[in-house]
């Protein structure tokens, strides 16, 4: 079949038109403190129909990547379920999530699913499944380092559009393959601050690598219990000395 240039410029044009549709994206935000990426550390945030993918710096970081993601996954699906579809693999490595603890992230333990497979294929295709599900606010996968080819990352990216359901993606160390997801986070522990006679609240250094909504950008980040989230880390939260008191009043205005 042959096409005349009319009919050629028409076709470009409907063709332009779905690509930009399916490409099309909120206006960029900052990224700093105040907006940006960030700002979903502490509300619910862009995470309806989203897929983010948040890594461990090395596998020795797994916990501080959980705990990134466990904070972002409560905050999206605040009265609906989270499901945790993993590797037997990394259980049987890094450990099964303690149910008392989650409280602590604001996600209550009757509300989190579990689910076991035991290939990496296996956990994205039960994630593409479970983010159809109304019942299920948020979806992570966790995975062994490679296995997510563009094909699979951009099937769970649509799920997740379709669903409107947040999807994270939790490897546990960096990859450099292409995926389809909005953002890509690399987490790893930073050393707390010292409040007086005991460490402070811990702390998480973030590197945004990927933004399809913004700039990348670099982070560190302190846990809020009060608020139950990761808020910006102050730059010293060593109090103030104060004079002594069992010093000469003249020594002590000299001081």
């Amino acid at each position: 079949m042959s096409l005349t240039a009319a009919g050629l410029a028409a076709l470009r044009r409907r063709l332009a038109a779905i690509e930009a549709a399916k490409v099309s994206f909120a206006p960029a935000r900052p990224s700093g403190p105040d907006g940006g990426p960030l700002h979903f550390c502490g509300s619910p945030g862009p995470f309806p129909g989203d897929l983010h993918e948040i890594a461990a710096a090395r596998e020795s970081e797994m916990a501080s990547a959980t705990a990134f993601v466990l904070s972002l996954a409560a905050r999206a699906a605040q009265t609906r379920a989270t499901l945790w579809i993993a590797q037997d693999m990394t259980l049987a490595e890094n450990g099964v999530l303690y149910g008392p603890a989650l409280d602590a992230f604001g996600l209550r333990p009757e509300r989190l699913v579990l689910v076991t497979a035991a290939h990496a294929r296996d956990v994205l295709w039960a994630m593409e499944e479970a983010l159809h599900c109304r019942s299920a606010g948020s979806v992570i996968g966790e995975i062994r380092g490679r296995g997510v080819d563009l094909t699979a990352s951009r099937r769970l990216s649509l799920a997740a559009q379709h669903g409107g359901t947040a999807a994270f993606l939790l490897r546990t160390a960096p990859a450099q393959e292409p995926v389809a997801a909005v953002t890509r986070w690399i987490v790893g522990a930073a050393p707390a601050a010292w409040c007086v006679h005991e460490p402070g609240p811990p702390r998480l250094h973030v590197r945004l690598t990927r933004n399809r909504r913004g700039n990348p950008g670099t982070w560190l980040l302190e846990w809020n219990s009060a608020e139950q989230r990761f808020d910006i880390a102050t730059t010293d939260r060593q109090p103030l000395a104060e004079a002594d008191l069992d010093r000469p009043a003249r020594a002590a205005a000299s001081a």
